[in-house]
């Protein structure tokens, strides 16, 4: 978990970078951190709301 935790803060670093936050997200899913993803993901939809992903986000939301 250590390459994933460092990821993390790395992705953490880039703010409100569309792609990063999505990548932040997933790596604290496989973290096991679910509170966290589902944090970053709900700031993602409020940072980009109508980006091309967003629905999956919104999906995925449903099930975390």
């Amino acid at each position: 978990h250590g390459d994933l935790a460092q990821a993390a803060k790395v992705l953490a670093a880039a703010g409100n970078h569309d792609e990063a936050m999505l990548l932040l997200g997933n790596v604290y899913q496989q973290l096991g951190k679910t509170a966290q993803a589902r944090k970053v993901f709900e700031a993602f939809l409020k940072a980009h709301p109508d980006h091309r992903k967003a629905g999956w986000v919104r999906n995925l939301l449903t099930t975390l």
